[in-house]
Formats: structure tokens, sequence, C-alpha cells
């Protein structure tokens, strides 16, 4: 779990060292929504970099969630899953839902992460 919890500190430290303090401070400034996160996870570069690190950090927090709250868990993301299948995952989600991206993208990709990585009926 140590090791798991370094590795992801890292890739957010390399994930805000990539990302100008401008664009940081503006990007925490208001939510994202899904029209930008979009946009962003069909960038290359920073905020190419920003899309990874947004869909691993949410599947983390959900994850950590899950651990704590089993039984309000909402999505039961494998182990296994890698931050391109995360990627993947919601961008078809976005693309396939043009009516909600306008919503917030933090919302709209745990949606998709529910929907595609349900809990299996008593067991989360």
């Amino acid at each position: 779990m140590t090791k798991r919890l370094i590795t992801i500190a890292l890739a957010a430290a390399i994930v805000l060292a990539a990302v100008p303090a401008q664009a940081a401070a503006q990007q925490r400034a208001r939510a994202h929504t899904g029209n930008e996160l979009l946009e962003e996870c069909k960038s290359k570069g920073a905020s190419g970099l920003f899309c990874l690190g947004f869909v691993r950090g949410l599947a983390e927090g959900l994850t950590l969630w899950r651990s704590f709250a089993p039984e309000s868990a909402i999505t039961c993301i494998p182990a296994a899953v890698t931050t391109g299948q995360l990627k993947d995952v919601a961008v078809k989600w976005l693309a396939d839902n043009p009516k909600d991206r306008h919503l917030g993208a933090d919302a709209i990709v745990a949606r998709a992460f529910r929907v595609t990585w349900p809990c299996e009926q008593g067991r989360p």
C-alpha cells in the first residue's frame, strides 16, 4: 500500500510540475467540464498529462472511498486497470454522451467508471 501511495504521489508531482504555475492556478479556481476534459485528453503535452492525472486521481479517490466505506462504493475498479484504460473509458464515455459534457468532469467520469466497473451486488 505504501509503495502504491508513493507511486501516486510521484505521478501527481510529475503532472503538477509539467503544468505552468498560472495554468495550474486557473485549473484549481474552477471545476472542469466534460468538454474541457475531452479536449485535454485528446491533447499532447501538459494538457494530455493533466488528463492522465485527472482520471488516475479520480480512480484512486473512488478506490480509497471503497476501502473505507465499501457499502457505499459506487465502482469497483480492478487493481490491474492501467491509467491508459481509465483514460480510454473516460474519453469513450465523453464522446458517446455529448449531452452531458457541460457538467462537471468528475461526475461524468465517475459515472463512466461506475457503469464500466460496477461492484458485484453484495460484495464491493
